[in-house]
């Protein structure tokens, strides 16, 4: 494994030209029904905060979005990172994990979802990693490792060894095949990440069972063109592939909830065009929050306006009535991984 230096990455952005290739490559964002990963860690979450250990000696970085490279296996991986302004070295931050959909890839993710902006705010790490020609290689077999859950292990070790990370503070978030990514780490009969966010893919399979108890925070709209809401054949996919096929989104939430051990009666509100759903009373207090987007599309709730009109015809409507990044990011600071 050996890690590059950043070169400094100027994604302030020409939002109009990027979101024409988000709308270019949608029809290839689909997701897919996968096994758990192979990241290995620590045990459960629960939302018990304990300060990280300052770094000693300082671990200095300079504040903003670089692009860097990772070789991992002999093939050299690429990744976006963005350091918050407040980042000083000493004080250990949370990192979040944002995997991009098919076809796409981390600059487009960024744009989608303005997850630097929220950095900055927030004051955590943001890891946007790349995939390889846009298809992340999601494992099929439970606790056998692939491309990129390896690419996933050693990007997190190599950047906690170079910046001053709280490795118990480490969540994963995704769009599309990135949400199914999500999950898969989610199914990990071990975790290394403290909670999950996933838009537009999700999946539950008897082979999470084995898994702990996973915080988790989804979204989905019902008139998703891309992965059907109700389930079915996923839009692009090829017929005889994992990606070919998903489950309803809301049986695979109710299927979560059940696998945290949370109490069988949700709380149900209404947020605008969005309906909320939220399982709590779970072991570990791992809840699942659940937003439905009534007439949504295949699209990032909360998106710049630009690039949600961009979207519009290819992948539906995006709602502004909620903020998938703030609401994960509320979401994932409740919780640590137990030691």
């Amino acid at each position: 494994m050996r890690e590059s230096t950043p070169a400094r990455h100027t994604h302030r952005r020409r939002v109009a030209a990027v979101a024409v290739g988000i709308a270019a490559t949608s029809v290839l964002i689909t997701s897919c029904a996968s096994s758990p990963s192979s990241t290995d860690s620590a045990s459960p979450s629960a939302p018990v905060q304990t300060a990280a250990a300052a770094c000693t000696p300082a671990r200095p970085a300079t504040p903003g979005s670089t692009q860097a490279k990772l070789t991992v296996d002999g093939n050299s991986r690429d990744y976006t990172i963005n350091i918050p302004p407040r980042y000083d070295g000493t004080q250990a931050l949370p990192l979040v994990m944002a995997f991009h959909g098919r076809g796409s890839n981390a600059s487009q993710q960024l744009l989608l979802t303005s997850f630097d902006t929220s950095s900055d705010k927030n004051n955590f790490i943001l890891v946007l990693p790349n995939a390889i020609k846009g298809q992340w290689d999601l494992p099929i077999i439970p606790g056998r490792a692939t491309t990129d859950t390896t690419f996933v292990s050693e990007l997190s070790a190599a950047l906690s060894q170079r910046l001053c990370v709280d490795k118990s503070r480490t969540y994963a978030s995704g769009m599309s095949l990135g949400s199914a990514m999500t999950f898969a780490l989610a199914c990990a009969p071990k975790q290394s990440f403290a909670a999950f966010g996933g838009v537009g893919a999700s999946f539950y399979r008897p082979v999470c069972n084995a898994a702990p108890p996973a915080p988790i925070i989804y979204f989905h709209g019902t008139a998703d063109p891309v992965v059907p809401y109700e389930g079915g054949r996923v839009a692009g996919s090829p017929a005889r592939s994992i990606t070919a096929r998903v489950t309803a989104a809301n049986q695979n939430m109710a299927d979560w909830a059940n696998h945290n051990g949370c109490s069988p009666t949700p709380n149900v509100s209404d947020l605008g065009d969005t309906t909320r759903t939220v399982w709590s009373g779970c072991k570990n207090n791992a809840s699942v929050d659940f937003y439905r987007i009534n007439g949504g599309g295949h699209t990032w709730p909360g998106a710049n306006q630009l690039v949600a009109d961009f979207t519009e015809k290819s992948l539906g409507k995006t709602t502004q009535a909620v903020d998938a990044t703030e609401l994960m990011w509320s979401f994932f600071e409740q919780y640590q991984l137990q030691s």
